[in-house]
């Protein structure tokens, strides 16, 4: 059965999870609307590659540190499994 660490832990990853996807869903509107823009100021200029690029480095940023701030059980922890 897990202890309250552990299931304090499992929380805030689930609500890492739910910000992550709060933010892609964000992402895809704003990519939406920046697209829209550019091809309503003539798709001739590249100035949309930018801000596309920079909020696309973002959001993987946003990605990694979610998934890698993974909740560690403590049979992990006192097995040395972190530690490979």
């Amino acid at each position: 059965m897990a202890t309250d660490p552990e299931q304090d832990a499992l929380r805030r990853h689930g609500e890492r999870v739910r910000t992550l996807k709060k933010h892609a869903a964000v992402y895809t509107a704003g990519v939406v609307s920046i697209t829209a823009a550019w091809a309503a100021t003539g798709p001739s200029s590249m100035w949309v590659v930018w801000p596309l690029l920079f909020w696309t480095q973002i959001l993987l940023a946003h990605v990694l540190v979610t998934y890698l701030r993974r909740p560690v059980p403590d049979a992990e922890l006192e097995c040395g499994e972190h530690d490979r």
